[in-house]
């Protein structure tokens, strides 16, 4: 399973949360930023969001042998490092959370503003639109979580 070899690979400790936690967000946000930024100087913006799909399924389908390119490295780092300089091994870490998750979360956080920006050009109200659909969620959440929730 990927989930347990991302486990085993980046740890299940509290740094290793926090690196790939950060590393995973920092992604979303920049592809996010720079299709922002550069999503509305193009008019085929869905073609552009289906190639990123398309780059993100590469990178689902390569991801375990992206990790394992690195696992004889890993394993090194680890031996050598781990109880004597732990500096130098959460630095490797962070290291290799930015080679193996920086590029596929940046294409995640790229999708989103891309999405909307084709359907802000079809219609006027999207704003309007959205603002509905994100009080409609916060109502629902609220409802589920002090309604239906009574202990």
């Amino acid at each position: 399973r990927v989930d347990a070899s991302v486990i085993s690979f980046f740890g299940s400790d509290v740094y290793g949360a926090a690196i790939t936690l950060s590393v995973f967000i920092g992604g979303l946000s920049l592809g996010s930023l720079v299709a922002g930024t550069y999503g509305d100087r193009t008019n085929k913006p869905l073609l552009y969001y289906g190639i990123l799909e398309i780059g993100i399924a590469v990178f689902a389908f390569s991801f375990s042998y992206i990790l394992f390119g690195f696992e004889a490295l890993y394993k090194s780092v680890y031996q050598t490092s781990f109880g004597s300089s732990p500096l130098i091994y959460h630095g490797f870490r962070t290291f290799l959370s930015i080679l193996a998750l920086l590029v596929p979360t940046m294409l995640m956080g790229a999708t989103l503003p891309l999405f909307v920006r084709e359907f802000a050009n079809r219609n006027s109200n999207l704003g309007h639109m959205v603002g509905f659909f994100f009080q409609f969620g916060i109502k629902m959440v609220f409802f589920q979580n002090h309604i239906l929730d009574q202990d």
